[in-house]
């Protein structure tokens, strides 16, 4: 599976959670700035 692929994966996940795009990212470990560099190519 590619990056790309695991990060569309990612912002899908998150957009299933109902969490916040912040509270997400401290919950998995995950970088907001490149959570949201990818939310932006996803779009």
């Amino acid at each position: 599976m590619s990056k790309k692929e695991q990060m569309f994966d990612l912002i899908e996940a998150q957009q299933m959670s109902g969490l916040s795009n912040i509270d997400y990212c401290k919950q998995n470990n995950r970088s907001l700035s490149v959570y949201n560099y990818w939310k932006k190519e996803y779009a």
